[in-house]
Formats: C-alpha cells, structure tokens, sequence
C-alpha cells in the first residue's frame, strides 16, 4: 500500500473487460479480478489542448495501487473506487509497473492511467 499519508482513495473493485455485445452495442463486463478495499493515491491532471478553433480541456486521471494488487490488471479492465469526493469508476487505459532495485516489496506502486473524462 502506498505510504499512510498518501492514501487518498480505496480501490474497491475491478473487472477484466468483456466482450462487444453486437445486439445492444455496448461492452460487456468480464470477470471480476479484484474485490476488498485497498488503500490507493488518486490524481487528475487537467491538460488544454489548442486547437485552431479554440481549446480543449481533458482531464487526465491516475490511480496508484500496490504493485501486487495490480499484478493482473490490464488496459481495459474497468474499476470502481472512492475518494472524498465519493464513489467513481473508470476503464484502464495504461498500466505502468513503477518497481525499483532496493525498496521493499510492500513499497511498489503500479500507476493505473484511466480513460479521459
């Protein structure tokens, strides 16, 4: 778990991404991968992209977790979580293993960047 003081959210669920479901035109949920409460940091970065007909504004949303909680997870996975602001949910865009030489296992963090909102 990420150190005390920077615990900021508490993963609570996450799913393997489905299938397309050609009927209904939506995708549908898979296995469940993941279900308890694990203490995350919760980050959005807020990005203006000029465009020549004005500007854009995308927010970019991350979640660190436990390097071994996120062993399996994988883009497309979607996940429910909660922060003070309460519950939200996003689809995994990116997955990136931030494991160093030297600091303990119970230390690594995996940065899981979601889709843009």
């Amino acid at each position: 778990m990420p150190p005390r003081e920077q615990v900021n959210a508490t993963l609570t669920q996450v799913f393997a991404a489905g299938g397309f479901n050609d009927l209904e035109n939506t995708v549908a949920q898979g296995a469940q991968k993941f279900a308890g409460s694990a203490g995350a940091y919760y980050e959005e970065r807020r990005h203006r992209d000029r465009l020549p007909q004005g500007s854009d504004v995308t927010v970019e949303r991350l979640l660190h977790v436990d390097s071994h909680i996120a062993r399996a997870f994988v883009a497309g996975d979607s996940i429910a979580f909660t922060t003070r602001s309460g519950e939200q949910t996003g689809v995994v865009r990116a997955v990136e293993v931030n494991e160093l030489d030297g600091i303990p296992q119970d230390l690594q963090t995996t940065r899981l960047t979601l889709e843009e909102v």
